[in-house]
């Protein structure tokens, strides 16, 4: 059995002006807390998770200070970090915040890369950093070894996307699979060390409140190879599930980017015409 311990805060506590010495105490109590149920689950202990929910109505200074705090207690926590059954994680609030914490992990990859994609709501178009990001690594003299993404082909805007992605990595390390299948959450894995959990929720009534709605609801980032590691499996298992076709963007170039993009015209318009007349 596993067992997760979570120890949630209150966002007010790192307004400022608040008591330092409350700060200090709170501190104080998280450490004899997690100690206490170390010793009391010694066997059964898997992770512990401090979080905080960010409410989204908080300016930005605000914003910036909380999740401040929230780094602050992380480090403290992480004086127990040499047990490596010990998990730290940090939980995101909303698609800015998500992408935010995304780039500046992605700036900093040495290794790999694995993304998915799976909600139809497109992306070029609202995050131009992240793709301007992906694209500056690719280039950079220090390139990650392997870039993977899974997209699901379930919007007519993946087509754009894929077609800057591919145009952007021609002659790179960068691997594209075009997927049927779709999930209710997107992960991304750095280094074999980071994982993002991506989680979207809508509740729109129509395609053009879908097409508005916020990609990511929540993101829970993990800093844990044993956690890497199980969702390496789990983005391997995608990646060999319905996949219609593979594309190795260091096989590509000016000269055959053409032809691919013809062909995975042709797989979008089949595979949207079928979910069409289903």
């Amino acid at each position: 059995m596993r067992i997760f311990k979570y120890i949630p805060y209150c966002q007010d506590i790192f307004k400022k002006g608040r008591n330092a010495n409350y700060i200090n105490e709170l501190k104080k109590a998280l450490k004899e807390e997690f100690k206490e149920f170390k010793k009391t689950n010694k066997k059964q202990l898997q992770g512990i998770i401090p979080y905080l929910r960010v409410s989204k109505d908080y300016h930005q200074d605000k914003l910036e200070d909380t999740l401040t705090g929230i780094d602050d207690l992380i480090k403290v926590l992480s004086l127990f970090s040499t047990d490596e059954n010990i998990v730290i994680a940090e939980y995101i609030d909303g698609e800015d915040n998500a992408f935010k914490a995304l780039i500046n992990s992605i700036k900093k990859a040495r290794k790999s890369i694995r993304t998915t994609r799976f909600s139809p709501n497109a992306v070029v178009d609202r995050q131009k950093e992240f793709f301007q990001t992906i694209k500056e690594v690719m280039d950079s003299k220090k390139e990650v070894k392997s870039f993977s993404r899974i997209i699901a082909v379930n919007h007519e805007k993946k087509y754009e996307e894929i077609d800057k992605l591919i145009l952007n990595n021609l002659g790179h390390n960068f691997t594209i699979y075009l997927s049927r299948n779709a999930y209710n959450f997107e992960i991304v894995i750095i280094d074999e060390e980071i994982v993002f959990i991506h989680f979207k929720e809508s509740d729109a009534k129509n395609a053009k409140q879908e097409q508005e709605a916020e990609i990511i609801s929540a993101t829970l980032k993990f800093k844990s190879c044993r956690v890497a590691d199980e969702f390496i499996k789990i983005f391997d298992s995608m990646k060999a599930d319905n996949i219609i076709r593979v594309v190795h963007c260091a096989k590509l170039n000016r000269k055959t980017y053409n032809k691919e993009m013809n062909v995975i015209k042709r797989i979008f318009n089949k595979e949207l015409n079928q979910k069409v007349m289903s």
